[in-house]
């Protein structure tokens, strides 16, 4: 039987969703999914979720794209 798989892609400036990543992860990895927990910038990404009125994150991309690991 194969393991469910969980990416966890975060961004963070303060490094408080870094924190939760990794939380998430743990808690994943606990469960027997198995997790990664990677740095947005790792990707490029299509969209990108804010929470209230913040402006986008330094690392944002300013234009959309496939999410596809970048190397």
């Amino acid at each position: 039987m194969q393991v469910p798989q969980l990416l966890v892609l975060f961004g963070s400036q303060t490094g408080t969703a870094q924190d939760e990543a990794e939380r998430l992860g743990r808690e994943a990895r606990r469960r027997r999914l198995g997790c990664r927990v990677q740095a947005l910038d790792s990707y490029s990404v299509v969209r990108l979720g804010r929470y209230g009125g913040d402006p986008p994150p330094d690392f944002a991309p300013s234009d959309g794209g496939r999410l596809s690991e970048s190397h």
